[in-house]
C-alpha cells in the first residue's frame, strides 16, 4: 500500500483493516442490496425520462442543476446536518445516530458505511426534484432526479472505496481515500468531501496530512461526549462507544 491513508494513521493508534483488491471491491461494491437498488432506481428514472420527454432542453436543464450543485450539496449535509449536534434533540437523535455516529464509531463496518435507503432515496428526492422543476418543469424534474440518482451510484462507490479498497486504481481515488481516512482517524472537522475536495478547499477545511491540525478527540464520537450524554439523556446509546485503541 501507498504511504497516506489507513497505513499513515497506523501510528497514531489505528490498525489498518484487513482491505481489498480493486476486484474485491467491485464485487463487495455491486453485490451490496442498497447499491444495486440505486442503481435499479437510476436506470429506471433515465429510461423513463427518455421515453416521456426525450431529448428536449429542459432535460439537459435538469441535469445540470442535478449535476452542478453536487459537491456543496455533499459538503453541506456532511458538515452541517451529519457534523451539526442534531442529537440534542429528542426527535433528530436516532436520525444522527443511524446516518453517522455509528459511521464513526466503526469507519469501516459495511454495514455502516453504504448509507441507508431509506433515508438516502428521499433526501435525493427532495434535493433534485425541486431544483429540476424550477429549471426545466416535469422534464426538468425527471431529468434532474436521474441525475441525482447516478450521483448517489457514484458517491457509494467513492465512499466504499475510500473504507473497503486496499489501493485505488487511479491517483485522484489514492488522493480521495487518504483525505477521507484522516476525517475518520485524525480529524473530524475537516476533509468532508467524498467525491471531491473542492468545497473543502474553497472553505478552508481541506487538510492534507496528520501534521496539517492536531488530532481531535471527538474523532469517534463527532462530539456527541459523555458529558453530552447525561445533559441530554435519550443519547444513552453512547454506551456502546467503542474505547479509544490509543
Amino acid at each position: 500500500m501507498r504511504r497516506g491513508g489507513f497505513a499513515s494513521l497506523s501510528r497514531h493508534g489505528e490498525s489498518p483493516p484487513n482491505l481489498l483488491t480493486h476486484r474485491q471491491y467491485v464485487a463487495v461494491y455491486c453485490g451490496e442490496p442498497r447499491v444495486r437498488l440505486y442503481m435499479a432506481l437510476a436506470l429506471c428514472t433515465s429510461i423513463g425520462t427518455l421515453a416521456l420527454f426525450g431529448e428536449q432542453l429542459a432535460v439537459l436543464a435538469g441535469v445540470a442543476v442535478g449535476l452542478l450543485p453536487e459537491p456543496f450539496v455533499e459538503y453541506g449535509i456532511h458538515r452541517f446536518v451529519f457534523h451539526s449536534r442534531l442529537y440534542r434533540f429528542e426527535v433528530a437523535a436516532d436520525f444522527w445516530k443511524h446516518m453517522h455516529y455509528d459511521h464513526h464509531q466503526d469507519p469501516n463496518n459495511q454495514h455502516e458505511i453504504f448509507g441507508p435507503a431509506e433515508m438516502m432515496v428521499p433526501f435525493a428526492i427532495a434535493i433534485t426534484l425541486p431544483l429540476g422543476w424550477l429549471a426545466g418543469g416535469m422534464a426538468g424534474g425527471a431529468g434532474a432526479l436521474a441525475t441525482g440518482l447516478w450521483v448517489l451510484v457514484i458517491y457509494e462507490y467513492f465512499h466504499g472505496a475510500a473504507h473497503l479498497l486496499a489501493e485505488p486504481p487511479t491517483a485522484y481515488g489514492r488522493w480521495l481515500k487518504r483525505i477521507h481516512a484522516l476525517h475518520h482517524f485524525h480529524n473530524e472537522k475537516g476533509n468532508f468531501g467524498v467525491i471531491t475536495p473542492i468545497c473543502d478547499l474553497l472553505f478552508g477545511t481541506y487538510y492534507a496530512g496528520p501534521g496539517a491540525v492536531p488530532r481531535s478527540p471527538t474523532v469517534r464520537n463527532i462530539g456527541c461526549t459523555e458529558e453530552e450524554a447525561h445533559r441530554y439523556p435519550w443519547v444513552r446509546w453512547l454506551g456502546e462507544e467503542r474505547p479509544d485503541p490509543r
